[in-house]
């Protein structure tokens, strides 16, 4: 009797659950552990970037382009009939008269230096051919081209020529011809004796300067 007591009390064990209980128990002895002496692993920081400088700011401007400079010619001496230098050293003493002629226009006269300088120039080239009166002629037209023409003269070269038109003679000479001879002579009698030589006469209307 007592031992059927002892059963009866026993209190009565869920079946379902034991096994359940006893599964998870086989299941976690089953999970692999990792080794306790593995070390772990580093972790690389990144390195910090660097802190932007301070204090002032210099700013390079770039070199100024330098501008083209124009190119100015230099303006030409103004023109001077009263500028030159006669030489009669290479003049030919045996040409009659041709010395006195030449040391004339080192004087200054009939005509300005400038003029008198050329006209000795090329009696000086033309040697014997100077001593006659052609050869003379020749250098003094010569003398009088390579002269400065002087403006002032241009009315009464131009009156000359419509005086002749208004004549009916015609004119061997233009307007700036005439100026340059009124232009190169010094004397004022010798240009006077010029200009009214031009005409009109019965010759005609010719360039006419003195020839010594």
């Amino acid at each position: 009797m007592a031992d059927r007591a002892s059963l009866e009390t026993t209190p009565n064990v869920n079946r379902e659950r034991f096994l359940a209980l006893a599964a998870a128990l086989a299941a976690a002895s089953c999970i692999p552990q990792p080794p306790a002496d593995l070390p772990k692993p580093e972790v690389s920081e990144p390195e910090p970037e660097p802190e932007p400088a301070t204090g002032p700011v210099v700013i390079v401007e770039p070199a100024p382009t330098p501008s083209p400079t124009a190119f100015v010619e230099p303006a030409a001496p103004a023109c001077d009939n009263n500028l030159g230098r006669v030489d009669c050293s290479q003049i030919s003493s045996t040409c009659e008269g041709l010395r006195g002629s030449c040391q004339m226009l080192a004087d200054g006269y009939p005509y300005k230096a400038r003029v008198g300088e050329s006209v000795a120039r090329c009696w000086a080239r033309l040697g014997q051919g100077a001593c006659n009166m052609r050869g003379r002629k020749q250098c003094y037209r010569e003398g009088i081209r390579d002269g400065c023409l002087d403006p002032a003269f241009e009315a009464e070269c131009q009156e000359r020529l419509d005086r002749c038109h208004d004549a009916g003679a015609s004119a061997n000479y233009t307007v700036d011809e005439c100026v340059q001879v009124l232009s190169s002579l010094s004397d004022e009698g010798e240009r006077e004796w010029a200009s009214q030589a031009m005409g009109p006469t019965r010759e005609g209307c010719r360039l006419m300067f003195p020839v010594y």
